[in-house]
């Protein structure tokens, strides 16, 4: 009764009910956010899946045009860049889950066997030997008996013991304390460090894909790129007797062109079938009702206020 006044004893109590109380429960708790956390990802994981593969299938469209074929590659090599992270993402996922939830479910369950079914049991144990060997001598002295000599070495060597258990005991105590939070560290340490290895090789590839997507999209604003040269090179050998490639003034007004085989010849914008003012730019009007200012902005293929107004497009 005595020893568990003792010190050692009392630490020893005190950590494992800090562990047993404080501890296990916030270990628990982590398991059990780590287990949202997976499932959060997963749905994530399964959007974006769906998401790029949207995105491949509107390349693949890109791909059967014309004019856009090398935007189409864009797209697919985009929708394949998300599948391989995807892919390098969910290792960190399976690591997570194995290599960190697993185990801190496992030692929870340990070290409530450990510290209810071992250290408890033996200290009952020895407590129990202990106080019976003093009850016998108790007794032995009251009776005088020629054997107390013996049984008062016997308790003195219990005791010893007892309090070397003690002892030990709190030590192990302390190293399991600290043994527990050093294994929540050090198995987030190797999360990191396969999340490490996850950006580094998302970043590698990243930075070498980017800068060829930029470079491919700024070259598709080159509008010589978007159009067929076969329409280009018509545009150039027809010519006119003037010798250039525009019409003068007076070739302007007797050319049986219309304003639509400029604008296509000079690089402009795309058929438009509405009725608007602007009609006229698409061979819907002859060109000799032209405004002054508009027919000026069609032989020199630049952009018009009339025609911008009249024609909104998407921004890049």
């Amino acid at each position: 009764k005595a020893l568990e006044m003792d010190p050692s004893y009392r630490s020893t109590i005190s950590i494992y009910k800090s562990i047993l109380e404080q501890f296990n429960p916030a270990l628990e708790n982590l398991v059990y956010l780590g287990n949202n956390y997976l499932r959060a990802f997963h749905a994530l994981s399964k959007a974006a899946e769906v998401y790029f593969k949207a995105i491949e299938k509107i390349g693949e469209q890109a791909l059967q045009s014309s004019t856009s074929r090398m935007l189409g590659e864009i797209l697919m090599q985009m929708s394949n860049t998300q599948r391989v992270l995807s892919s390098d993402l969910e290792v960190v996922a399976q690591t997570f889950h194995v290599d960190l939830l697993q185990h801190m479910e496992k030692n929870t369950k340990m070290d409530v066997q450990f510290i209810s079914k071992q250290y408890e049991m033996e200290y009952q144990r020895r407590a129990t030997n202990l106080d019976k060997c003093m009850a016998d001598l108790w007794r032995m002295e009251r009776a005088r008996d020629k054997n107390v000599r013996e049984m008062k070495e016997n308790v003195m060597r219990l005791r010893s013991e007892m309090q070397a258990f003690v002892s030990e005991s709190q030590r192990e105590a302390e190293l399991e304390e600290k043994r527990r939070y050093r294994f929540l560290a050090e198995k987030h340490q190797m999360l990191y460090n396969t999340l490490l290895q996850f950006y580094s090789r998302a970043r590698g590839m990243i930075q070498t894909k980017a800068p060829q997507w930029k470079e491919q999209l700024e070259a598709s604003r080159n509008p010589s790129n978007s159009h067929p040269q076969g329409l280009l090179m018509a545009s150039h050998s027809q010519g006119y007797l003037s010798g250039r490639i525009t019409p003068t003034h007076l070739e302007m007004v007797r050319s049986p062109w219309t304003a639509s085989a400029l604008v296509v010849a000079a690089g402009g914008v795309a058929p438009c079938r509405s009725l608007t003012p602007v009609g006229c730019l698409f061979g819907l009007c002859p060109m000799e009702s032209c405004s002054a200012p508009m027919l000026e902005c069609l032989l020199r293929a630049s952009p018009c206020p009339e025609i911008s107004q009249a024609y909104p497009r998407w921004l890049p």
